[in-house]
C-alpha cells in the first residue's frame, strides 16, 4: 500500500498534519504561497505517487467489478432455478394433488421475480459499464 505523502516541515506545522483541512481553510493565495516552498522533485514525486494510486485504485475497482459481477449472476442462476423448478413441480405434482400453490401465489412470485432479474441486471450494466 502507498503511505500518505509527507509535506515538508516548517514553521507552521499544523498545515502538514492535515493539509486537506488546511487547504479548505484558508484562500487560494495562501495556498499557492505555501506550495511554493515544496521543492519541484518532491512535487513531481507526489504526482507520480497519486498517480499510482489511481492506477491501483482502478485496478481494484475492476477486480471488485468482476467479483460482484460473478456473484450477482449466480444469484440470478440460482434464483431462477429455483422459481423455475417450483413451476414445474406445480405444473406437474400439482394435478396430482402433492403440491398446489394458489394462482395468486404463483403470479405474485412470476412478477416478482421478473421485475427483480431486470432490476439487478439493469444496477449491475449502469455500473459495470458506466461512462467515466
Amino acid at each position: 500500500m502507498i503511505d500518505k505523502p509527507q509535506f515538508p516541515r516548517d514553521k507552521d506545522a499544523d498545515w502538514q498534519d492535515s493539509p486537506e483541512q488546511w487547504i479548505s481553510e484558508h484562500d487560494e493565495n495562501e495556498v499557492a504561497e505555501k506550495f511554493k516552498s515544496i521543492p519541484a522533485d518532491e512535487v513531481d514525486e507526489l504526482e507520480e505517487q497519486e498517480t499510482r494510486e489511481r492506477i491501483a485504485q482502478i485496478r481494484q475497482d475492476r477486480e471488485e467489478r468482476k467479483k460482484y459481477a460473478e456473484r450477482l449472476f449466480w444469484l440470478v442462476v440460482i434464483w431462477l432455478t429455483v422459481i423455475v423448478t417450483m413451476l414445474f413441480v406445480q405444473g406437474v405434482l400439482g394435478p396430482l394433488g402433492y403440491f398446489s400453490l394458489p394462482d395468486s401465489v404463483l403470479i405474485a412470485t412470476i412478477t416478482s421475480t421478473t421485475a427483480s432479474v431486470i432490476a439487478i441486471f439493469a444496477f449491475v450494466a449502469k455500473y459495470l459499464f458506466r461512462r467515466t
